[in-house]
């Protein structure tokens, strides 16, 4: 038998590890071919790259970013083929995937696929599998004892020639301990854990690569923190270039675990996302998330203040959280100053608990994927327009750290609210193009913010972040600032640089540091590629270097 897997992954980095697990559980008499493709592909180029006349079943993996472009794939497989048989799996389609048969689909594995899929077609087994509308199948799980007996999914031959420029997605447990009613997790309840010898054994793999990007997929990955310690030991080791992401429920952490991470971690090696979701107590116990929310935010306060790397997530939509309950979440998460911030709108996944009672908090929300709520009780449509403005302006300007300083400054020393300011820069993006220079960027969000506070004080703040995220001395960016006598005679007098580096080399503009009026000096190299920027107060006759 003749076997395609396939999948529409969301970006060429990513990997289906799903895929890659049934292609090592195969058996032996079948011929199993990986094909993966995303969903930025044009479909026809997809089907010119798979030659159906070949294989005699496709498997393809659904989720919900791929699932409507998946849909077409199917239809336009079965116009060529039509005798091929289209078995479907994923997240997608565990639950309400009736509507899947009317595409010509054979079968759908619900859950864990490794054993179900193949002993459906080996022995026609369906304990798993539904091949027919209006069945109800449990969600397989497969015994993680049994799979590690297989050959690693991890280090396949067909990946050796990417393997470097792709992410790694490894999964040191399935199930997750908790059940939040959103999250499709809370259908798998209960943690089961690949050994430790097993893991371990795979890290050291690790070695012979430069695998720059290694994702956990463990819905908790300290879902025990004593093992949890142990892996994050033994990567802290390990010699490789590797960052290591993975999920951690934060007030869980034991004071063993944080105090690693805190004192002993590679900071630049790791980095940790933490779903906080809301502050206001109602929504979390309606949702079955019962956060110690003290030991949370002390938790949260001393990683970033050791410099850890967290990124944080946030759900706007979910029970009892209106717009002002939004905001006081948004502006308290937002001032213990994480490295990323995510705003993310609810989404009513099939099969979850909340999704089930929708009707009971009147959530109206989008029967397409990706399922996001127009509206509920608590939140109105103009409501959710709002939140969404706020993301947008929340990941171009501060998670992606163009504007960090800028934003920094205005809510320490200025006496403005995060989710506000976010509203006000996002009207600063909405005049630009869908394509734009990093120097239209900036210059528009200073346009936008001068309406709201004074010239010079913008200007100050706005120099500072674009010369901070230029690799290679930018174009002035306001014609004016051109002229910063003062400190060039200062730094002259001070012999803080040799007269030709000072010529030739450097940067003089005018900036707003500390809440105070400055001068900053960004020393170039022969490329013209920055090496040190400094802080000139001449007042207080002070130059101090910056990172």
């Amino acid at each position: 038998m003749q076997i395609l897997l396939t999948t529409l992954n969301a970006k060429y980095i990513h990997k289906n590890l799903a895929l890659r697990w049934l292609y090592v559980t195969r058996p032996l008499e079948y011929q199993v071919d990986i094909k993966e493709f995303t969903i930025n592909d044009d479909i026809d180029h997809v089907l010119d790259q798979l030659d159906l006349s070949l294989y005699d079943v496709i498997g393809l993996s659904v989720y919900i970013f791929n699932s409507e472009k998946t849909k077409q794939l199917i239809t336009k497989i079965k116009q060529i083929n039509k005798t091929i048989r289209v078995i479907l799996g994923g997240p997608e389609v565990y639950f309400d995937n009736d509507e899947w048969f009317d595409l010509d689909v054979e079968a759908i594995v619900v859950g864990e696929g490794e054993k179900a899929f193949w002993d459906y077609l080996k022995d026609n087994d369906v304990t798993y599998v539904k091949t027919e509308k209006s069945q109800t199948k449990s969600l397989a799980k497969t015994d993680l004892k049994w799979l590690e007996q297989f050959e690693s999914p991890y280090f396949l031959s067909f990946d050796q020639s990417t393997i470097n420029n792709r992410y790694l997605y490894i999964e040191s447990s399935r199930g997750c301990p908790f059940n939040c009613t959103y999250c499709l997790s809370s259908t798998d309840t209960g943690v089961r854990f690949f050994s430790l010898d097993y893991l371990l054994s795979v890290f050291d793999k690790l070695c012979l690569y430069k695998i720059r990007q290694v994702k956990f997929l463990d819905r908790t990955f300290n879902a025990n923190n004593e093992r949890a310690f142990t892996l994050l030991e033994y990567l802290n080791k390990l010699d490789t270039k590797s960052n290591f992401h993975m999920e951690l429920v934060g007030e869980t952490l034991n004071d063993k675990i944080l105090d690693f991470i805190c004192e002993r971690l590679k900071k630049e090696r790791f980095r940790f996302e933490i779903g906080v979701q809301s502050f206001n107590i109602k929504t979390l116990r309606a949702i079955n998330r019962y956060t110690n929310i003290s030991k949370l935010l002390i938790v949260l306060t001393r990683l970033v203040e050791s410099k850890i790397i967290v990124h944080t997530d946030l759900i706007a939509g979910l029970p009892y959280e209106d717009l002002e309950s939004f905001i006081n979440s948004y502006d308290q998460l937002f001032m213990l100053k994480p490295k990323e911030i995510q705003v993310g709108i609810l989404k009513m996944l099939k099969g979850t608990l909340l999704t089930k009672d929708a009707q009971r908090y009147d959530i109206i929300y989008d029967h397409r994927p990706v399922y996001q709520i127009v509206k509920n009780s608590w939140l109105s449509e103009e409501d959710i327009v709002l939140i969404s403005k706020v993301d947008v302006a929340n990941e171009k300007c501060y998670n992606s750290q163009r504007l960090r300083h800028t934003i920094n400054e205005l809510i320490d020393y200025h006496d403005i609210k995060p989710f506000y300011l976010m509203k006000i820069l996002y009207d600063g993006l909405s005049s630009l193009g869908h394509s734009y220079q990093r120097k239209e960027f900036y210059l528009s969000i200073y346009n936008e913010l001068i309406k709201h506070f004074p010239h010079e004080l913008i200007k100050g703040l706005i120099l500072v972040d674009y010369y901070r995220m230029t690799k290679q001395r930018p174009q002035w960016l306001f014609y004016e600032d051109q002229k910063n006598d003062d400190a060039y005679l200062f730094l002259k007098k001070k012999k803080f640089v040799n007269d030709h580096i000072l010529d030739n080399y450097c940067v003089i503009t005018s900036a707003i540091f500390d809440g105070e009026k400055r001068y900053q000096l960004i020393v170039y190299n022969r490329q013209q590629l920055p090496a040190k920027t400094y802080m000139i107060d001449i007042d207080k006759d002070m130059i101090e270097e910056v990172i």
